[in-house]
């Protein structure tokens, strides 16, 4: 039992998520809509997740630390790395890069780099139409260009570059050990995340990502082994969502009322599920777009980054109490800023 109790707690959101989606199908009798596009996202972030954990095992990614770790400003050069390079694979595999490198280079003052990692990967994703999940929906939903795009939330960006260079730890105490390199399984995998990197960009064919699962399953199945709670969450936010979205039938019309709902919403229900669920009721995407960015800052429930983060913190720690104390401080101060500044900017406009 108590084996038992430890596991839901530790995998609430997934059991939440589940709870929601089940219950609202049930009340309105009716099966659940998984589109396309959230088919996807999923099959992509399954495949990151298997090359991911094939980088972590051959001691690749302990290789690219002890680079990273020489020189100064150690902290703040991870924290930046992780916002730039979630604005080309997204922040949730950003993290799941960047929180375990980190690990393995930092021994002292490493919490307060995560949060800052996850901070910068929430929000310098936002400034790019493949940054995140939800980015990519309200793209592609909205019909968008880049131009345009990047036009409507570029100072968001600015305000949070800003934000982390000023709040950011400037450096990290590292620590010598790491895993040993092994070429022979180091460069299959790396060639395969860089190949599926250019899948998640839409550069290269959705098919092409069948050529790591076939790797696993010929030489190294035990990379099947990943986190698929996290992948059941997704998709039952994704269930919950639709069936939201056919029982209530309003229009939001107004920019502060659409930016204040998908803000607020992703505090509850994480900001790719907000996107979804109010994109069904307003045709006004900037707003949509600015509170969801903003939403991803707040509560660990938030972005699904916030608990990637979480979970690999607390898989190397045992305890993340304190963690989560200095995680939702510096959360809801940048969340607090943030609304802070779009209510600023509509009075300007």
């Amino acid at each position: 039992m108590r084996t038992f109790l430890r596991h839901f707690f530790d995998e609430w959101l997934f059991y939440l998520s589940l709870f929601l989606a089940l219950s609202t199908s049930l009340f309105l009798k009716k099966f659940p809509r998984i589109t396309a596009d959230e088919v996807q996202v999923l099959f992509i972030l399954w495949v990151f997740l298997i090359l991911i954990k094939g980088l972590q095992t051959s001691g690749l990614l302990d290789r690219i630390a002890l680079k990273i770790s020489k020189g100064r400003f150690l902290g703040l050069k991870l924290v930046l790395f992780t916002g730039f390079l979630s604005t080309l694979i997204t922040n949730d595999v950003a993290l799941i890069v960047m929180v375990p490198l980190t690990l393995a280079v930092g021994s002292g003052g490493v919490e307060k780099v995560l949060i800052f990692e996850t901070l910068a990967a929430n929000g310098l994703s936002a400034v790019s139409p493949i940054g995140n999940p939800q980015n990519i929906f309200i793209y592609l939903k909205y019909s968008l260009g880049p131009g345009e795009f990047f036009k409507v939330i570029w100072p968001f960006g600015a305000l949070v570059l800003i934000l982390l260079t000023l709040l950011s730890p400037k450096e990290l105490k590292g620590r010598g050990a790491f895993r040993e390199l092994c070429v022979k399984s180091a460069l299959p995998v790396a060639l395969l995340f860089l190949i599926f990197v250019f899948v998640a960009l839409k550069l290269l064919p959705l098919y092409l990502g069948v050529l790591p699962l076939l790797y696993a399953l010929l030489f190294r199945r035990e990379l099947f082994r990943v986190d698929y709670f996290l992948l059941g969450t997704f998709l039952f936010f994704f269930a919950f969502t639709d069936n939201l979205s056919y029982a209530l039938k309003i229009q939001i019309d107004s920019d502060i009322s659409v930016f204040s709902y998908s803000a607020l919403l992703s505090q509850v229900m994480s900001n790719v599920p907000a996107a979804l669920l109010v994109s069904e009721f307003t045709d006004r995407w900037a707003p949509l777009l600015w509170g969801v960015s903003v939403g991803g800052f707040g509560t660990l429930v938030s972005s699904m980054a916030n608990l990637i983060t979480y979970r690999l913190y607390k898989k190397w720690r045992g305890d993340g109490k304190g963690f989560l104390l200095r995680f939702h401080f510096y959360n809801f101060l940048f969340f607090f800023i943030g609304f802070l500044i779009y209510i600023l900017m509509l009075r300007a406009l």
